[in-house]
């Protein structure tokens, strides 16, 4: 066989491990992975003659070449102070880069959840953030979500929170908008208004899952009206917005007791009935809420409500 199709010995491989600075607890496995590409390229290349080859080609240098990447890539991890597994498994992966480290964490996570929060904090540290940046950078991986160009949404994330607590907001508030800015999906606006309304709902006691709804309708809702320039500033519209963004959390308070099947229909008769209520004649006095005129206009929805679903069972 020609030299151009001679693999290397495992001297001259050892030599160029150690030359390399590569650990000799890794050169069983590089040595294996070499003789499987050689192999691989020789097969690839069966068909051709040595006359076919450029110059400076052969089997025997595109097998060493090949390997060599392998190794700077397991290497490169291992610098940075990831175990064996995810190090190799890094080098495997038919992705690259960032794809490549969701994947494989995701993986790690189902066989070892302990050992992939070890590496995922590995894997941040390797950036020197600062704290808000790694907490936002693992929140993001342990979320479960394809999450992309991570380490410079991270950046943003720590710059706008620490400016948003410069500037007096709550931290509550600075999480909510620095995240939902730092994801560049939303409009500012909506943004501004999420976290004010979600730091609101918090600041006056109410649960997680209730800020995080009355947030999303109070943001949504916002947005459509300030996002118009002709009504930006009507405050009348942007009253009754709100109004209704109310209206909308009083049934879903209900409905977290009624655990209606069609919330959608339920919310929907509530508002109506609601406003039909409070605004059924504009030359009356206006009504001032009360605990009796909640619990009437509940009781009228329910009926309403029961009702009609009565009727679709009947059809």
């Amino acid at each position: 066989m020609s030299h151009l199709r001679t693999a290397h010995t495992t001297t001259e491989l050892t030599a160029i491990f150690e030359e390399r600075g590569i650990p000799e607890r890794y050169f069983d496995q590089f040595l294996m992975y070499y003789k499987t590409r050689f192999k691989e390229l020789l097969k690839e290349n069966e068909q051709y003659k040595d006359e076919d080859f450029a110059e400076g080609e052969s089997v025997q240098l595109d097998a060493l070449f090949s390997t060599m990447l392998h190794t700077d890539c397991i290497m490169k991890e291992i610098t940075k102070g990831h175990g064996d597994e995810w190090a190799f498994a890094i080098a495997d992966c038919s992705e690259e880069d960032e794809r490549a480290h969701i994947l494989i964490y995701s993986n790690l996570r189902n066989s070892n959840p302990e050992l992939a929060k070890k590496e995922l904090l590995i894997l941040c540290k390797s950036y020197a953030g600062d704290e808000f940046f790694e907490k936002h950078f693992i929140s993001k991986f342990e979320e479960g979500c394809d999450y992309f160009r991570y380490s410079e949404r991270a950046s943003k994330y720590s710059e706008i929170y620490k400016k948003k607590l410069a500037e007096g907001k709550s931290k509550n508030y600075a999480h909510q908008y620095a995240d939902l800015i730092s994801c560049e999906e939303f409009n500012e606006i909506y943004c501004e208004e999420y976290a004010y309304a979600y730091d609101k709902a918090l600041s006056e006691g109410k649960p997680e899952e209730y800020a995080n709804v009355f947030a999303f309708q109070y943001g949504s809702s916002l947005v459509d009206i300030k996002s118009r320039y002709e009504i930006s500033d009507d405050e009348e519209m942007l009253n009754f917005a709100i109004e209704r963004v109310n209206i909308f959390m009083k049934a879903w308070e209900h409905n977290q007791e009624l655990q209606l099947t069609n919330f959608a229909r339920f919310a929907e008769m509530y508002e109506q009935i609601h406003l039909n209520t409070y605004y059924n004649d504009q030359d009356e006095t206006p009504l001032i809420e009360s605990n009796e005129i909640t619990k009437d206009i509940l009781e009228r929805t329910l009926h309403a409500y029961m009702k009609l679903e009565n009727n679709k069972s009947s059809n």
